[in-house]
């Protein structure tokens, strides 16, 4: 996939535009939390939709390194609005949601934003594009299968399945590319469910103990 080369107004204001829309997508979703609308505010809880916000700046972006900066920018200024925002409502700090969230937004979102860039190319990294996020909604759904059992997170199950499943179509440059992507979310999906079931909980037990 040819790289871009923008001047550097240009970088600059994308990396601004970048930060202000996590900044805008911050406040939206805490005051989705407080929403009357049943399921609104689930969605923007869990990982799914921002899985689909980095993958979308990602594939935007004019080379490998500005995917990386535009979606880190993004979750960092989502990390803040949110927290600020929350702060305001009810005037609480919960450390270690913040913690978890601003150490993805600077090593995990920036990584797989780098691999996703080339998402709409041709070729086996393209592949690894597209099946990184379709795998990463995928395992999600898959984690919440019981609690839509219960009548619980219903809103982000479908959401997770119908953006893996449109994400699968839209973005592959043919049907082979497809066919690729396909096959490589399936190990894709095994790793996340590991990640969201057992690694994530382990990781946060640690930094509440070191928080404490």
């Amino acid at each position: 996939m040819e790289t871009q080369r923008p001047s550097r107004s240009a970088l600059a204001q994308a990396l601004v535009s970048s930060a202000l829309l996590g900044l805008a997508l911050g406040v939206l979703a805490k005051i989705a939390d407080q929403s009357p609308v049943p399921g609104l505010g689930d969605v923007g809880t869990y990982l799914g939709a921002w899985v689909v916000v980095v993958t979308m700046i990602a594939v935007r972006a004019p080379s490998r390194v500005m995917a990386a900066m535009r979606a880190a920018l993004a979750l960092i200024g989502m990390v803040v609005a949110y927290y600020v925002t929350a702060y305001l409502y009810f005037r609480v700090i919960p450390l270690l949601d913040i913690a978890v969230w601003s150490i993805a937004a600077l090593t995990a979102v920036p990584a797989l934003a780098a691999f996703m860039w080339p998402a709409r190319a041709t070729g086996w990294p393209a592949a690894v594009g597209v099946a990184l996020p379709v795998g990463l909604l995928v395992a999600e759904a898959w984690s919440l299968r019981h609690y839509v059992g219960m009548g619980l997170h219903i809103a982000p199950f479908v959401f997770d399945v119908l953006a893996a499943l449109l994400l699968l179509v839209l973005l592959p440059s043919s049907q082979a590319q497809r066919l690729r992507s396909g096959a490589l979310a399936v190990p894709v999906a095994l790793v996340g469910v590991w990640l969201l079931t057992v690694a994530f909980g382990y990781a946060a037990g640690v930094l509440l103990r070191g928080i404490a």
